[in-house]
């Protein structure tokens, strides 16, 4: 788990001009939907312009990285990155609900099935089929990696949440308000950028790896 997140830090420092445009660049989208639109739709429109900022900025991080297909360009695979992140969205989210530890090992079985997609041009089954190959024997790691930045969310977030919804019920719908949402906005989207930082980390130190040892005894 320390070398996810030393590779992952190192990686974050390297493109920290792109997360933090994510992060306050969504916080921005977030807080004007919040004013302009009613909540289902515009929940449902933050969550398209997220899943388009997010896979460019993961598109951008590998860049950075060096971990593209040379034959990768920006817009190649958005479509099976966005079917990857539903389902393993879904069937992590499903795991969590049900009992905590299988949610995180799908997550972390399925954690490089996106960055697959992404570099190289892996349909959806073969991603996640990969993916789940490539973990074996390191879920563990992964899994801890996971729960931390679960951590993480709660202990950043849930205060903020909390405030948040109390102003809202109480009609107290001030200044403040405005700004913490604003605040729990920015710590969300930049724990969401932090974690691509992390699962591109996993991808160097198993994926690349994997490819440049299967390279030295072709």
């Amino acid at each position: 788990m320390g070398d996810i997140f030393a590779e992952g830090v190192g990686i974050a420092g390297r493109s920290r001009t792109a997360l933090a445009a994510f992060a306050l660049g969504m916080s921005l989208v977030s807080s004007a939907m919040s004013f302009a639109v009613d909540d289902t739709p515009g929940i449902g429109a933050e969550m398209a312009v997220s899943s388009v900022a997010g896979y460019f900025l993961f598109w951008q991080v590998m860049a950075t990285e060096g971990l593209l297909d040379g034959s990768r360009s920006r817009g190649a695979g958005f479509m099976a990155y966005a079917a990857v992140s539903l389902i393993t969205s879904v069937a992590g989210l499903l795991g969590l609900v049900l009992l905590i530890l299988p949610g995180l090992i799908l997550m972390a079985r399925w954690s490089l099935a996106g960055a697959l997609v992404v570099a190289r041009g892996s349909a959806v089954f073969a991603a996640l089929g990969e993916s789940w190959r490539l973990t074996r024997g390191f879920t563990w790691p992964i899994v801890g990696f996971f729960a931390a930045v679960c951590m993480a969310f709660a202990v950043l977030l849930l205060p903020l949440g909390i405030y948040a919804a109390v102003s809202d019920e109480t009609a107290n719908i001030g200044a403040a308000h405005y700004i913490v949402e604003f605040i729990s906005n920015v710590a969300s989207y930049g724990l969401s950028a932090l974690i691509s930082c992390g699962i591109v980390a996993i991808f160097a130190l198993l994926v690349d790896r994997d490819e440049r040892m299967a390279s030295v005894f072709a």
